[in-house]
């Protein structure tokens, strides 16, 4: 059985993840969370909602003068946090566009102009952090599944 949000079908498994984790930080058992904890729940979770997602559910609970959301609301965020989240074969298919010789590889100069430029609010010491867990070789290139794996366990 699974849940219809939107474009995004939670799985029952997935559902059932959400609900418990929603429960056990609802400290008080009040069927609401503190829109402040929204993220951390989230990332409980094996998500990665981007600053300017929870700022988002921040400023829509403060501007109808609300502290928490629902069971629902929470849902629905999570579901479109899923929805966002890339597969390996999105990424795999962004990066090969990189891979201009059919090597596997891609330069890290190219990788860390791309992730400063385009990746929304990842800064040059991300992008050297991420370059650095990907492992440049002697000739400056990355190996393009060494990095998908590194980006996916981010």
């Amino acid at each position: 059985s699974t849940l219809a949000m939107g474009d995004v079908e939670l799985t029952e498994k997935q559902t059932t993840d959400f609900k418990e984790a929603f429960k056990l930080f609802d400290l008080d058992a009040d069927g609401f969370l503190d829109y402040k904890e929204v993220g951390l729940v989230l990332r409980s979770l094996g998500l990665t909602p981007t600053d300017a997602a929870i700022r988002k559910i921040e400023a829509e609970c403060e501007e109808n003068n609300r502290t928490n959301i629902d069971l629902v609301e929470f849902l629905a965020f999570a579901t479109k946090q899923i929805q966002h989240e890339p597969t390996e074969e999105f990424v795999r298919d962004t990066l090969k566009v990189f891979d201009t010789d059919g090597s596997g590889t891609v330069k890290a100069a190219e990788l860390e102009r791309l992730i400063t430029t385009v990746a929304e609010g990842l800064s040059k010491e991300d992008a050297q952090q991420v370059l650095q867990e990907a492992q440049v070789d002697a000739a400056g290139n990355v190996n393009l599944n060494q990095l998908i794996s590194v980006l996916l366990s981010k």
